[in-house]
């Protein structure tokens, strides 16, 4: 069950893609919860649960996403609302517009599901796993000694932008 924040009653759907597009709902109150709760310095465990929880529901958003294999045109639809939001999320937790919880972990694993959403709508949307910008820019990090030629060759082998980021998280992690 989900709670559908357009009529305000229970919602219950075997449709993936709606599953994905309540989860969103979820994490957009989950997000506006921190915020609210983030100016309350007697609820920091609250602010804590409320960003661990906003986290969770993108990834859930993001895995009925990727899975929403019965209606393409509708996966298409509710892919394009979560890339809008999660770009907007992910720019308010990069600006530092949530404060740092006492566990800063927390942010970091927001963003990441933030990414992840990106990443996701962009491969359901049929998109390159490298924006041609990114590929280009990959030869200058490679003439530049930057970037291993083997590191640059098997990122532009990616068959998703979710393939594609998790080698390049491993690169940063390198």
């Amino acid at each position: 069950c989900h709670y559908d924040l357009a009529n305000g009653q229970p919602a219950f759907t075997f449709d993936t893609a709606e599953k994905a597009k309540l989860k969103l709902q979820q994490a957009e109150r989950r997000l506006n919860e921190a915020a609210l709760l983030s100016a309350d310095p007697k609820k920091p465990a609250e602010y804590e649960d409320a960003v661990k929880s906003y986290s969770k529901a993108m990834a859930d958003a993001s895995s009925y996403l990727i899975n929403s294999k019965d209606n393409e045109e509708k996966a298409k639809e509710v892919a394009d609302e979560l890339e809008i939001a999660a770009a907007r999320h992910g720019a308010m937790l990069e600006k530092g517009f949530l404060p740092a919880p006492k566990d800063p972990e927390l942010i970091l694993e927001a963003l990441k599901a933030t990414e992840d959403v990106l990443d996701r709508s962009a491969d359901v949307q049929g998109r390159p796993a490298l924006p041609p910008l990114l590929t280009e820019r990959l030869g200058d990090l490679k003439a530049q000694g930057l970037i291993l030629p083997e590191e640059a060759d098997d990122l532009t082998r990616s068959n998703s932008r979710k393939e594609a980021r998790e080698k390049i998280r491993k690169l940063i992690e390198i």
